[in-house]
């Protein structure tokens, strides 16, 4: 159909070409394939279903400069219907639609299209894509199959002016259409889709036998819808049938499974039964031969082993006295003899040849004939033997014991009750077996009593055993040992003996059974025996000293208690304490005794308290000067001979001119004014007759005050800070009252306080004065404004700061602010020219 419609565009478009006067210019070179102009054909879709509306666009690529494209776009009119385009009148270039046609062929096709003719103005060609047109068309309602649709192109003239320009043949331009995913579609053929309503296998529900197979088909409505699809099959159970790509499905095993075939969305199932019937049965074993009493189950194999028929089996013995067979296959023989055991399903049976034997008890024995217990023990199960050992005769035991007191038996098992001894009897039949049980009681335990015991040294005490249970069958003897005999001894019959003070454990064990044992917890006590002290004797001890004595008992680790009673023979002399400390009173010999608190022991020390008399006083001159200034204080020192002196020392003091030099009861000298006086010292001691004057002449000297001056770091303050001054006295050593008086001569622009701190209040002058007896200086001081984001320095005057007492004030830091100001100006003017060159 294509190789036709492009015949027929060809025709309309030569015409085409005629009327509009085509005029081909001289060729020039042939364009490289890459400056080749192309054509693309845009589509909204990927495929159509009736009924949908198709979005053209064609777009030119000129890969360089186009003046003139003619060509014509066709469609399929079988599968498309026109709707409209936007071919118009350009103001830049001649776009136009020169003809419609519509081309029928005895019904085989239908053709539709326009030719196209781009036409650009002298000067001005395209050089960059382009829309040439859009073109808009419906899917037909009973389209089929592929629409086509596409540009033609009868050539291209490429160039920038009618003297430039270069042919391009339409075969040798590239023509593209793509669908609405930029992919190419081939040959512009668009894929008109069908859709499926829906889906039918051509079986409903079945059923198969196993090992058999079956091939499903589909039909789909509409049936065209069909054409082209995939049909997918699946099974629900591929245990049961399997089924390939083309609808053949094969029953594989017993169940049920649903096949589903699905295409385009739709599907449909059919549900498949897989049954496999039973051919044939047997029993299991074939063959049986059982003993009288016995018993076994038979069982039926089937074939196939899967079958789905019902395996429900009926069991039947065709002698009932011989054997008998229960609903679940279970034989029982009951005497000598044969039967056949019948197993039937359904319609079908199988059979077991069954012969029964019969033996006949000769004896039994016991696998024990004598077993000893312990009071209460129990014992494995006696076993009975059976002769012969395959008999067929009923083998049930019945046991007894000739004592139950003594033994009991269930089942076998013999349960010790009392010391004793009795026999136990097994019976089968008319047959009988013995076996002899002894019970012991077995030593379980001891006890010692008593378990603790407090012996004093040299004493003795009874141990006595008690046997665990008391009717034990064991020995009852024990052997006896102490752990430390250096402590205490215990003999054969269990009597203790304490040797020494401490502690130790006496040991009972069991003859019978040496793990078996008891402990009784051996103590005796540790009494003091003697005290001593550190020391004995104690010599020289001087009046007023002390001593500590030291208590140590014997033995060390004496449990009695460690309190003592500290007394003295002369508590005169000598005196002792609760600690045992000794303190020396006079002269003499005392004796301190420590006695313990049970007055049982003693020990002493013998005290001689020693006394060192004085014998002379003097003063030392070095130490106690004979000039002190005005207000000045001296503690008289006097020296004692010896100075160790022993003796209680006391002294009095007087001053001869209270009013010169004062004294207290202490020695200590005051210089209260320019003068000259005594102070007499008497020296005695209270235990002796000793006594002595002494004599001190002190003469008190006055250094007045002639003047002063106050020293400041500031002549000017800022408003708010403060400032401190300080007074200067001359001499500075001198006696007179240094107590400074403080004043503002305006407190409302300073104030200043007790300690010399001036605080500026507002801007102004003002003068601090400071008294000192009748001495007084004065301060100039000047408060300035608090100042806006400037810090000026403070300025201290040339002397310091000092003003002397009848000075003139200075005028020097007024002439070093003018002269700093002036070098301020002087910065000013150089820096600014400097600028400005």
């Amino acid at each position: 159909m294509k190789k036709k419609l492009n015949k027929i565009a060809a025709l309309v478009l030569a015409l085409v070409m005629v009327i509009t006067g085509f005029v081909a210019v001289p060729q020039m070179d042939v364009q490289a394939a890459n400056d080749v102009p192309s054509i693309i054909t845009k589509t909204d879709v990927t495929n159509m279903k009736p009924g949908d509306k198709v979005h053209v666009e064609c777009w030119l690529k000129p890969n360089g400069n186009v003046m003139q494209v003619v060509g014509g776009f066709d469609f399929d009119t079988k599968v498309y219907t026109y709707v409209k385009d936007s071919l118009e009148q350009d103001p830049n270039n001649v776009l136009k639609k020169n003809l419609m046609f519509i081309v029928d062929e005895e019904d085989v096709y239908t053709a539709g299209g326009f030719s196209v003719l781009l036409e650009m103005k002298e000067g001005n060609p395209v050089n960059k894509d382009v829309l040439l047109f859009t073109f808009d068309v419906t899917v037909n309602e009973n389209a089929k199959g592929s629409g086509l649709m596409g540009f033609n192109c009868v050539g291209i003239q490429t160039g920038t002016n009618d003297n430039d320009r270069t042919d391009i043949d339409g075969k040798d331009v590239p023509l593209t259409t793509l669908d609405k995913n930029g992919n190419k579609i081939e040959n512009g053929e668009i894929p008109v889709a069908i859709e499926l309503s829906s889906l039918k296998i051509n079986k409903e529900d079945f059923t198969m036998t196993k090992g058999t197979s079956e091939t499903l088909t589909v039909t789909g409505t509409p049936a065209e819808a069909l054409e082209g699809q995939t049909i997918t099959w699946k099974s629900s159970n591929k245990d049961v049938v399997t089924v390939d790509s083309k609808g053949k499905v094969e029953a594989v095993g017993v169940g049920n499974a649903t096949i589903t075939a699905t295409a385009a969305g739709k599907s449909d199932s059919v549900k498949i039964t897989v049954n496999n019937p039973l051919k044939k049965i047997t029993v299991d074993p074939a063959t049986l031969t059982l003993k009288k009493g016995t018993s076994k189950t038979l069982s039926v194999k089937y074939d196939p082993a899967d079958t789905t028929d019902n395996k429900a089996v009926t069991w039947e013995s065709s002698d009932k006295s011989v054997a008998t067979v229960d609903a679940n296959g279970k034989v029982t023989a009951l005497k000598d003899g044969s039967a056949t055991i019948t197993a039937k399903v359904g319609k079908l049976t199988a059979t077991c040849a069954l012969t029964v034997q019969e033996k006949k008890l000769t004896g039994i024995s016991l696998d024990k004939t004598a077993l000893e217990l312990s009071k209460g023990q129990s014992s494995e199960a006696l076993k009975v033997i059976y002769t012969p050992a395959d008999t067929t005769d009923d083998k049930t035991v019945t046991w007894s014991s000739a004592d139950e007191k003594i033994a009991t038996v269930k089942n076998g098992v013999v349960t010790a009750k009392a010391t004793g001894t009795t026999k136990i009897t097994a019976t089968v039949g008319t047959h009988k077996a013995e076996c002899t049980v002894t019970v012991n009681a077995k030593l379980t335990g001891i006890k010692v009593t008593p378990d603790k015991v407090t012996v004093e040294k040299g004493q003795k005490a009874n141990l006595n055993v008690t046997y665990l249970p008391a009717d034990t069958t064991d020995e009852k003897a024990v052997t006896w040992k102490s752990e430390n005999e250096s402590v205490a001894t215990v003999d054969e019959n269990g009597v203790v003996t304490a040797v020494a003070g401490g502690k130790t454990k006496v040991i009972a064990t069991a003859k019978a059974n040496n793990k078996i044992t008891a402990v009784c917890e051996v103590k005796v006590p540790i009494h003091t025996e003697s005290i001593a002290l550190n020391k004995t004797e104690i010599t020289d001890l001087l009046k007023g000293k002390t001593e500590k004595l030291e208590v140590s008992f014997i033995p060390s680790n004496t449990e009695d208690s460690r309190e003592v009673k500290w007394t003295s023979s002369a508590a005169d002399i000598a005196a002792v304490d609760a600690n045992g400390t000794v303190k020396a009173l006079k002269e003499g010999t005392a004796t301190i005794t420590a006695t313990t608190a049970d007055g049982k022991h003693t020990a002493s020390c013998t005290v001689t308290v020693k006394e060192i008399h004085l014998t002379d006083v003097k003063l030392d001159e070095m130490k106690n000067p004979s000039e002190l200034f005005k207000g000045e204080k001296h503690q008289i020192k006097i020296g004692l001979n010896p100075i160790d002196t022993t003796d209680n020392v006391i002294y009095t003091f007087a001053s001869s001119d209270e009013k010169v030099v004062s004294v207290d009861k202490n020695g200590m000298v005051t210089a209260l004014k320019n003068g000259k006086a005594t102070i007499t010292i008497t020296v005695k001691t209270t235990n002796t007759d000793f006594e002595k004057t002494l004599t001190y002449d002190i003469t008190v000297e006055e250094i007045p005050l002639e003047s002063i001056e106050i020293k400041g770091d500031v002549t000017s303050l800022e408003e708010g800070k403060t400032t401190k001054l300080n007074v200067v006295f001359n001499p500075t050593n001198t006696t007179d009252d240094k107590t400074v008086v403080w004043s503002s001569s305006d407190t409302k622009v300073a104030t200043v306080d007790a300690n010399g701190v001036v605080k500026a209040v507002k801007a102004g002058n003002v003068k601090i004065t400071a008294k000192v007896g009748d001495k007084t200086a004065e301060y100039a001081l000047k408060v300035t404004a608090k100042a806006n984001g400037t810090n000026n320095k403070n300025e201290k005057p040339a002397d310091g700061g000092a003003v002397k007492t009848g000075d003139s004030n200075h005028i020097s830091g007024f002439v070093v602010a003018m002269l700093l100001s002036i070098a301020a100006i002087v910065g000013v003017v150089i820096f600014k020219k400097r600028t400005h060159r």
